[in-house]
């Protein structure tokens, strides 16, 4: 028993002993993460769709068999067919062999057939209504559109986990970051503490001095407090998303913390960046509402082909085998029209109209769109410039306290300055390296959010 727990302690170890790049976690999401697994069991139901759509185009065999079973009357008849729909005019092209024995009444003389029976082949198709287009037509081209919505949505909200999930990379990063500061910092005070109670001891120092430093430790150990909930919260968070199976967050397994070089892959992206259209045109958002205004203009076209007037015909010929009746003997051919029209159309003309107002509303949503991204996109540049020139005064004002601190440590040395300056610029030099670091991670998360709104984010890894 103790050498499972011995080996379980093992395992728990070599689990937080590698080091979380933000790469490693985008994979691990990718992979691992119920979201994206739902995303991608959605678009494969829009593939499916393409499939079903294609089954209107099935080939089709029928049988239908008659007895007369009692009566004056007795006879059987067997027809059976195949038959194709064709993409062509909304055509049909069937086959079909027909037999019967027996005797039939007047009534049912289309049933006989010499001893052989009948053979026939025929087509329908249509010349006006239905000619261009047909409902199964037009599931088949709205498959298509309906696809490229599936493959749309599914990469808009993996794009959108992968950014949630680097963002709390970052906090995570950054609370660790914190931890680390302002650990030195108590470390630090802690040191100072026992060099003064040696002093007050010795009555160098009146014990009120004692006190006072107290309460700088005191105030920088809540710091640090504060700093530690805030890392459980972003480990809790970043479990979330870092996941090592299909089956729940592991959160366990977390490093202890992260690596100096977490791996950032958008650097490249953003060392000459300038808005372009294209990448607007390529937006996943885009790219839906094109396929939207595609099943809407297959939805006009349809509306504009039920106005026409209905006009079918049938060819077809059939021939006899075997004995029997004169009258079946050689080959017969068949021509036949069916024609109708509504005197009245207003239902046609409703959906002409309706059909053609929801183009227009999707082309105004889409050019609206257009400009509310392109909007964003110049927005998000601008500030990411703006952050860049602000992260390099952040550095310099951290490494400027820093020197301060320094510079002020060794006065407080050789007896030029005392414990209250040498806090303040310690404080202030920590505030300013903890600036720094979030100036750092701000800058990230800029560019994090350009790359989400341009929906570049996977194509940029």
């Amino acid at each position: 028993m103790m050498k499972c727990g011995f080996l379980l302690i093992l395992l728990l170890g070599s689990f937080r002993a590698f080091a979380l790049t933000v790469p490693e976690l985008i994979e691990s999401i990718k992979a691992h993460h119920p979201q994206i697994l739902s995303a991608q069991a959605k678009r494969e139901q829009a593939e499916l769709a393409q499939l079903k759509a294609q089954g209107e185009f099935d080939l089709r065999f029928d049988q239908n068999t008659h007895f007369r079973t009692s009566g004056f009357y007795h006879g059987k008849h067997l027809s059976q067919s195949i038959t194709k729909p064709l993409h062509f005019a909304n055509a049909e092209l069937k086959g079909e062999y027909r037999f019967s024995d027996g005797n039939f009444p007047i009534y049912e003389d289309e049933y006989n057939t010499r001893t052989g029976g009948e053979a026939s082949i025929g087509v329908k198709l249509s010349l006006l209504k239905n000619h261009d287009i047909d409902k199964r037509r037009i599931l088949l081209a709205n498959a298509n559109a309906i696809h490229t919505q599936g493959l749309s949505e599914e990469q808009q909200k993996r794009q959108k986990l992968i950014y949630q999930g680097i963002d709390a990379y970052l906090n995570w990063y950054e609370s660790h970051a914190q931890m680390k500061v302002l650990s030195n910092l108590v470390s630090l005070a802690q040191t100072r503490q026992n060099g003064i109670e040696k002093r007050v001891n010795s009555g160098d120092l009146a014990p009120m001095s004692l006190h006072e430093f107290e309460t700088t430790l005191i105030s920088r150990q809540i710091a640090l407090s504060q700093a530690q909930q805030s890392l459980n919260e972003a480990e809790l968070m970043l479990g979330y998303y870092w996941r090592t199976s299909k089956a729940v967050s592991h959160k366990e397994t977390l490093p202890q913390s992260p690596p100096t070089d977490i791996e950032w892959p958008f650097s490249q992206a953003f060392e000459q960046i300038h808005f372009t259209s294209h990448w607007v045109e390529q937006h996943p958002l885009i790219r839906a509402l094109n396929a939207d205004i595609a099943i809407a203009k297959n939805q006009s076209r349809l509306a504009k082909n039920d106005y026409l007037p209905k006009l079918d015909m049938e060819l077809k010929v059939a021939r006899d085998a075997g004995s029997g009746s004169a009258s079946l003997a050689g080959t017969e051919s068949y021509i036949g029209f069916n024609f109708s029209v509504p005197l009245e159309r207003r239902k046609a003309k409703a959906e002409k109209a309706k059909a053609k107002a929801k183009i227009e509303e999707l082309r105004y949503k889409k050019q609206a769109l257009f400009e509310q991204l392109s909007l964003d996109i110049e927005t998000h540049i601008q500030q990411l410039n703006n952050l860049k020139d602000l992260n390099q005064l952040v550095h310099s004002q951290s490494r400027l306290a820093q020197k301060l601190a320094s510079q002020e440590q060794i006065r407080f040395n050789e007896g030029d300055s005392d414990q209250f300056l040498l806090n303040s610029r310690e404080l202030a030099a920590s505030q300013a390296e903890l600036a720094a670091i979030h100036s750092d991670l701000k800058l990230k998360r800029q560019e994090l959010k350009l790359l989400l709104i341009t929906g570049q984010i996977e194509q940029r890894l």
